[in-house]
């Protein structure tokens, strides 16, 4: 159980930053589709 516990802690921040990295990169892309829009 503790080894499990382990591998669940260093998982769970890798996926963290992947979405927090994806979500940024979205934002970034529809702030840009929204200014050629505007334009």
């Amino acid at each position: 159980m503790p080894q499990i516990d382990k591998i669940t802690l260093n998982i769970i921040p890798a996926a963290m930053t992947t979405i927090t990295f994806k979500i940024k990169k979205l934002i970034s892309t529809l702030k840009r589709i929204i200014l050629f829009d505007l334009i």
